[in-house]
């Protein structure tokens, strides 16, 4: 019953952004569309949930779902994601970082390449002139707002940039994302 959520479109599978009860007892989905890659509910975050899955119950068709799940992402053109920030939380700091969380299973240099193309695209949204560095896309603020944050904020963008630029695998921060 796991993996009975799968969606899949032009690009390959993910999983819904919500399901009701029926959709779940009727194993099909009335949300047709793939949600943003965010950590908290899109295809990242979800692939990052099935792989810590697998490893825990040695599950390598669960393995397999969750490599293709994330590959699937590489047909999507940035500019056509629905990411609207830098940010942790639904934004570009996120789909870096649990790229490379689940690369580190993976393994796979396309994967690697992606995730210096994310890099390079938090990377064009640093202004100087934020106090921050980083503004956030909210509503009713046009211009974004400027959150020291950790989910929205410069904050949480510095972290994911740090691990990316070191390297690191697992790094303490993560574990109040439920991922490590």
């Amino acid at each position: 019953m796991l993996l009975d959520s799968i969606s899949e479109d032009a690009h390959g599978i993910y999983w819904p952004r919500l399901m009701t009860l029926t959709d779940w007892s009727n194993q099909t989905s009335s949300d047709r569309y793939r949600p943003r890659p965010s950590w908290c509910y899109g295809t990242p975050g979800v692939t990052r949930a099935i792989q810590l899955a697998a490893l825990a119950l040695q599950n390598s068709n669960w393995h397999e779902i969750a490599a293709q799940s994330l590959l699937s992402l590489l047909s999507i053109p940035l500019g056509e994601m629905g990411i609207q920030d830098a940010s942790l939380c639904h934004g570009w700091a996120g789909l870096l970082h649990m790229v490379r969380a689940c690369n580190h299973v993976i393994s796979d240099d396309r994967l690697t390449d992606f995730s210096h193309r994310i890099a390079e695209r938090i990377l064009s949204e640093l202004d100087e002139e934020a106090p921050f560095g980083f503004r956030a896309a909210m509503l009713n603020v046009p211009q974004g707002a400027d959150v020291p944050g950790f989910l929205e904020g410069a904050t949480g963008i510095s972290l994911a940039l740090e691990s990316y630029a070191t390297d690191s695998s697992h790094p303490d921060w993560e574990m109040c994302m439920l991922i490590a």
